[in-house]
């Protein structure tokens, strides 16, 4: 491992790659339950916020000083970071067989260390309040949109009911 392998830009390949990573995942899902309209209308919502999230983290990472970047990262969120990055979407897909596994895949994911990592570099790095405010109510509106989604199906039977199409 390099020096640069511990870097702060080191932490934000890593967070945007997890960050594009979850927009392939939930597009995949889009994909298997193309047979319910609504359900896709939501995968694709949330993978346009995982782009949205991937967006802003590049915006301070092409804004920061050369020295930032280089420095030495947190450890302890780079452990996180590198954890998730080994999250594999082909290996995941492969055992969703229904809405609610879906849904707990995404909760999953959602409440996993990628989250957390994501508002370390948005409050840490970027130096406008009005910024930061602002990235962090649209990631409390995309955590929201997972608690509110189940809801239209009804309880996790219904759920269990829609089956994945491929």
């Amino acid at each position: 491992m390099t020096f640069a392998d511990e870097s702060v830009d080191r932490l934000f390949e890593l967070a945007i790659q997890a960050e594009n990573t979850a927009r392939d995942l939930y597009l995949s899902l889009a994909r298997k339950f193309a047979g319910y309209p609504e359900v896709v209308k939501f995968w694709q919502q949330v993978a346009a916020d995982e782009v949205f999230h991937a967006q802003k983290l590049q915006e301070i990472r092409d804004a920061a000083p050369s020295e930032q970047l280089a420095a030495p990262a947190d450890p302890n969120v780079l452990l996180q970071a590198r954890y998730v990055s080994q999250f594999s979407v082909e290996k995941a897909l492969a055992a969703i067989r229904d809405l609610q596994a879906a849904i707990n895949l995404a909760s999953d994911l959602e409440n996993s260390e990628m989250n957390a990592i994501f508002e370390f570099l948005i409050t840490t790095f970027n130096h406008d309040a009005a910024a930061v405010a602002f990235v962090l109510s649209q990631l409390r509106h995309h955590l929201n949109r997972f608690m509110e989604f189940p809801n239209q199906f009804g309880d996790a039977y219904h759920c269990r009911a829609i089956k994945v199409l491929n």
